[in-house]
């Protein structure tokens, strides 16, 4: 259960990492539509 945990948390890090990245690279690139649609595919993939 502990070792599940762990794993759920690190997949969770690196989800949120991925989110911050595709966020500062949006607002670098002012491409909203881009976001979006990096957004979807991830949260399609759950």
């Amino acid at each position: 259960m502990v070792g599940f945990l762990g794993k759920a948390y690190s997949l969770y890090l690196v989800y949120e990492s991925l989110i911050f990245q595709a966020f500062r690279l949006s607002l670098s690139c002012n491409n909203s539509a881009l976001f979006s649609t990096f957004l979807i595919s991830i949260i399609a993939t759950q």
